[in-house]
């Protein structure tokens, strides 16, 4: 072989080396989210639960219907946070699934607190508004069941409360 050859086959080879760490460093780091234990995973959802609860109660102190729609929007870029952290977040083993369906009912949740907001900004719904004595959504409920099924797989959280 020439020398000129050699180079080339060297080149190739460097290359090729380099191509090879660069996708095994690739796939070490971004290989997916990364598994959790339980009792991590518990405490991930527990925090997250806590965010959504807290946000949504903040609703129920409202001075006016402005401030509650303006909290609505507060508490849906809120739960949209926590879903985004939890399509994020380490899994443990056996709640893949169930990590999926809450995240998709955080992102529904924060679309609907998002969709009450524009309702309580409308005019045309005041009255309406006036006479009810309740606010709860059925996404709510939708995420409170979810977390029951991480109950019944052992994970030891609470359910949204009630405000």
């Amino acid at each position: 072989m020439s020398g000129k050859t050699t180079r080339i086959l060297v080149l190739v080879g460097v290359a090729v080396a380099a191509a090879l760490v660069a996708a095994i460093g690739v796939l070490a780091f971004s290989g997916g989210k990364g598994t959790a234990s339980k009792a991590e995973y518990q405490t991930t959802i527990a925090n997250s639960r806590d965010r959504v609860d807290y946000a949504y109660s903040r609703i129920t102190q409202s001075t006016s219907w402005d401030d509650a729609a303006n909290r609505m929007d507060e508490a849906s870029a809120v739960v949209a946070s926590v879903a985004n952290d939890i399509d994020d977040a380490a899994v443990a083993k056996g709640f893949e699934d169930l990590n999926a369906q809450f995240a998709t009912s955080l992102h529904t949740f924060s679309d609907a607190l998002a969709n009450a907001a524009d309702l309580y900004r409308d005019p045309t719904f005041q009255t309406t508004l006036e006479s009810s004595n309740s606010f709860g959504l059925e996404e709510w409920d939708k995420v409170n069941a979810v977390l029951a099924k991480m109950q019944k797989q052992g994970l030891k959280i609470q359910l949204l409360a009630r405000h």
